[in-house]
């Protein structure tokens, strides 16, 4: 006998996810003191670009989302916005010449400093308002890279020859709860740029990725381990993208990936592209990349994990980041139903599948909605519920979908991946 559940849910409508939107900041043309930086969004459902905001300086190091808010980063500027209406929320002047690296630590907003100041280097501001409240002086090098594991913040330091930062040095650590520097954490170098700080897959430490060496840090230990490479590696906050246990960075001249488990290099050439900025779609495959050198020419490409192209892009000069945001609930239908299971197969599922509805047949029909990890509707039709019916897939692309079925009274939602 079937067990009954009578609960307060929120129906998802087929417009109640914000559409999935790639955030392009361009950071101006090189030597056109009139082209400076721009945000821009591009709705991917409907193809249409808003620019949101321009940004008075020529050029652009950071972009950090933490919910529905964007933090820039821009050479001496840094402002806030909120993407469900893409709309400036606040700004200010930074207080070094150039921004390099954000994160956030409670209402704390922290902001390194690339070059040109031997003291003060971090930077913190209010999240909320960006009113600068502290620095921290012995930060003395150059910032590429800022990493927090509880309390801790660990500070990526460069040594540098003439005014920028090209060389590994080491990696401070700064207690967040005091917001004071602790320690220096040294290591070996090969006199390269310590670009990139990023968590392992089992949270025990983290790795330091060079142009040519990865460093392995231990939380506990304290031990420190390099590992030459001999491919050139390339990552940073606008060349990176992380699922599970996978980093997508730059490989040589291709993007490709990195296990976080092991430190090692899984795939070399997963595209044959040279990117400025990159940001991989893990869940519909696709890869957003990005061009440039700066003055002359600009381009936009969509890949697709085989490494075909599928599409282009809208950019100004200089796109210097791209970043994936899907959107929030936006549009909730509340009502109180009996939640029902049901069940689909084959699942992974290619051309059909089967969806057996014995749990709905108090009720003569149900609405079947297939919707889009975006929340596109992409199939809406009744079904009777006389016996289990096929849905035949040959519109849908490859992707992660959500399949509802909505009697009187019941509602089941199901995920469906279509290859």
């Amino acid at each position: 006998m079937r067990k009954k559940l009578l609960i307060s849910i929120a129906v998802l409508s087929a417009t109640s996810l914000s559409a999935q939107q790639a955030i392009f900041v361009n950071g101006g043309q090189f030597g056109n003191p009139s082209n400076n930086v721009n945000l821009v969004s591009y709705d991917i459902p409907t193809n249409v670009y808003t620019t949101i905001d321009t940004i008075q300086t020529s050029s652009v190091q950071t972009l950090l989302i933490e919910g529905a808010i964007a933090y820039v980063a821009a050479q001496d500027s840094i402002v806030s916005y909120d993407l469900t209406t893409n709309t400036r929320i606040a700004a200010a002047g930074f207080n070094g010449p150039s921004t390099k690296g954000l994160a956030i630590y409670n209402n704390h907003l922290l902001v390194g400093n690339w070059y040109g100041k031997t003291i003060d280097n971090l930077y913190i501001y209010d999240k909320t308002t960006l009113a600068l409240t502290d620095s921290i002086s012995q930060i003395t090098k150059g910032v590429s890279n800022l990493l927090i594991n509880g309390d801790s913040l660990y500070v990526a330091q460069n040594y540098t020859s003439s005014a920028y930062s090209d060389s590994a040095g080491y990696i401070s650590v700064v207690d967040l709860t005091t917001m004071s520097y602790v320690r220096d954490i040294v290591f070996s170098n090969n006199d390269e740029g310590l670009g990139f700080l990023i968590k392992n897959s089992s949270n025990t430490g983290f790795y330091g990725i060079n142009t040519n060496s990865v460093i392995e840090y231990d939380y506990t230990s304290g031990n420190v381990t390099a590992t030459p490479s001999a491919l050139r590696l390339s990552v940073g906050a606008s060349k990176s993208t992380v699922k599970g246990d996978t980093l997508y960075l730059q490989v040589n001249s291709n993007i490709g990936s990195m296990s976080l488990t092991t430190g090692s290099i899984i795939d070399t050439n997963l595209v044959a592209y040279t990117p400025t900025a990159f940001s991989v779609d893990t869940l519909n495959r696709k890869i957003y990349s990005t061009s440039t050198d700066f003055f002359s020419y600009k381009e936009g490409k969509v890949f697709d994990f085989n490494g075909v192209e599928l599409d282009t892009l809208i950019v100004g000069f200089s796109p210097e980041i791209v970043q994936l945001y899907y959107g929030n609930i936006t549009s909730i239908k509340n009502t109180t139903k009996e939640l029902t299971s049901f069940s689909i197969y084959p699942n992974p599922a290619v051309d059909q599948v089967k969806v057996d509805v014995s749990n709905f047949k108090e009720y003569p029909s149900v609405l079947v909605s297939i919707t889009d990890i975006s929340g596109k509707l992409v199939l809406q039709k009744n079904h009777s519920t006389a016996s289990m019916f096929d849905i035949k897939l040959e519109q849908l692309n490859s992707g992660i979908y959500l399949v509802t079925l909505q009697s009187e009274k019941n509602v089941g939602v199901q995920k469906l991946i279509v290859e």
